[in-house]
């Protein structure tokens, strides 16, 4: 067989051809051959150059094409099952319809290539180049698809059940109706990429880059947020949608996570932004634990860009009036309500719905949003309360001096006037924590000593609050 050509020995079989390769190891170039229908199975075809040539039909199972150029060549149903690709190139090929079941395909370069209808169950393309490739309908049920280019690469309508396509870069990939369950796309980019329509319940998603990505209509019962793939989140219809589309979003920081108070004061600070920008759809996104604090995301809707940076300078001015409260913890409602005022606290006022009423000093409250009304009664600049409470207490007490019954008087008098000094209050401030207890409880014994140290108390706070809102 020492004087046939390649061409010839191929069709006598692969036991023929193996035996005629061994003594004819030079590059072998069978550009543009028609080979259409050879059976090849296990055949020797490393390093030979089947450039455009016609392998259809073929079957080439347990095959080994490694280093081989295949490049625009038509392989459409063939079979390659178990067959190694390895360091081919296979860029724009066609191989619709083709069957690479276990096929080790790790490395090779399949750019633009169609791999539409093929079965590709359980084949290995590790850090494989497929950019732009069309998967379309193609089953890679368990294929590792993992660090590999899928750039632009189409693969609506494939199977890719269990698959693993982890730290891959399937930045504008299509996966429209895909099936992705049990897939694993730990720290994939998934920038830009269209998952409408596709079912990803128990994908593995932690790390992934998202931003720009659809997944209108999705479907996910479940999926796997932390690194090892152990503890599912599970969403009901249409949830996992809604959580997790991509539409603008603003982010606040919140360092060593949210207290009690801004926790409660969330909604109205949604409220005000919303009632400042009534042309954007603002809503409470996500609240989770970040690396030394909280972050808080709210959605925008559709929100241009210029609307968005609006929002989010807004968000941030209300945002350090937050954690400005923090610092101050007897007043810190009161700051924020008094800086809140005009325009968070009227609005809620004017909004048509159910009525809450807090009557008397308010140290927490839970701002409604929406259509809720919030009427709060504090009475920063209202006397009458302070001024009732120094008459049971200390009008007539026989436990004080005659300057320090003075020193009440001169209190109530000035607290009665339309604009009060402050100075003078301060003043008495200063008198009533001077003021031995033991002095007052003294003088008003009928009173009760339990009753009377609790408004005591209040008289302390209520005067200190009073003096704080006097310009």
């Amino acid at each position: 067989m020492a004087d046939l050509e390649p061409y010839d020995v191929l069709k006598r079989g692969p036991d023929a051809w193996n035996a005629w390769r061994e003594d004819n190891s030079y590059e072998i170039d069978l550009t543009e051959y028609n080979l259409k229908n050879l059976n090849l199975r296990g055949a020797n075809l490393n390093t030979i150059i089947f450039y455009d040539a016609d392998l259809r039909g073929c079957d080439l199972s347990g095959a080994k094409i490694m280093d081989s150029v295949l490049t625009k060549a038509s392989l459409n149903d063939a079979d390659l099952t178990g067959a190694q690709l390895a360091g081919s190139s296979l860029d724009r090929a066609f191989l619709s319809g083709a069957t690479l079941v276990n096929a080790e395909m790790n490395g090779i370069a399949l750019g633009g290539s169609y791999l539409d209808g093929a079965n590709l169950t359980g084949a290995s393309l590790y850090r494989t180049n497929l950019f732009s490739t069309c998967f379309a309908g193609a089953n890679l049920t368990g294929a590792d698809v993992s660090e590999s280019q899928l750039v632009g690469a189409d693969l609506s309508d494939a199977n890719l059940t269990g698959a693993k396509l982890a730290r891959s870069d399937a930045r504008g990939a299509d996966f429209l109706r895909a099936t992705l369950v049990n897939a694993d796309l730990r720290s994939a980019c998934l920038q830009n990429t269209r998952f409408d329509d596709a079912d990803i319940s128990g994908a593995l998603l932690w790390e992934t880059q998202r931003a720009g990505w659809s997944i209108n209509g999705v479907i996910c019962e479940n999926a796997f947020w932390d690194e090892k793939g152990q503890s599912p989140t599970i969403y009901t219809p249409g949830e996992f949608e809604k959580l997790h589309s991509s539409e603008t979003c603003i982010e606040l920081r919140y360092p060593g996570g949210l207290s009690t108070f801004e926790l409660s004061t969330l909604p109205a600070l949604i409220y005000h932004l919303s009632q400042q920008h009534g042309s954007a759809t603002i809503s409470l996104k996500s609240v989770e634990q970040t690396g030394g604090g909280a972050k808080v995301t709210l959605s925008l809707g559709d929100a241009d860009t210029v609307l968005r940076d609006k929002l989010e300078t807004d968000a941030t001015q209300l945002l350090m009036l937050q954690l400005k409260a923090r610092e101050d913890e007897t007043l810190r409602l009161h700051d924020t309500l008094r800086q809140m005022h005009e325009t968070t606290i009227r609005l809620m006022l004017a909004a048509g719905a159910p009525q809450t009423h807090f009557h008397g000093p308010v140290h927490t409250a839970a701002l409604a949003s929406g259509n809720a009304r919030v009427e709060v009664h504090q009475t920063f600049n209202d006397s009458s309360e302070l001024v009732k409470l120094i008459d049971r207490l200390l009008t007539g007490n026989t436990g004080l001096t005659p300057a320090q019954a003075a020193e009440v008087e001169g209190a109530k008098a000035e607290l009665e006037k339309g604009e009060p000094q402050r100075s003078r209050l301060n003043r008495f401030y200063e008198f009533l924590k001077s003021l031995p207890k033991e002095a007052v409880l003294k003088g008003v014994g009928k009173l009760g000593e339990k009753a009377t140290e609790t408004d005591w108390a209040s008289l302390l706070r209520q005067m200190g609050e009073f003096i704080h809102h006097v310009h």
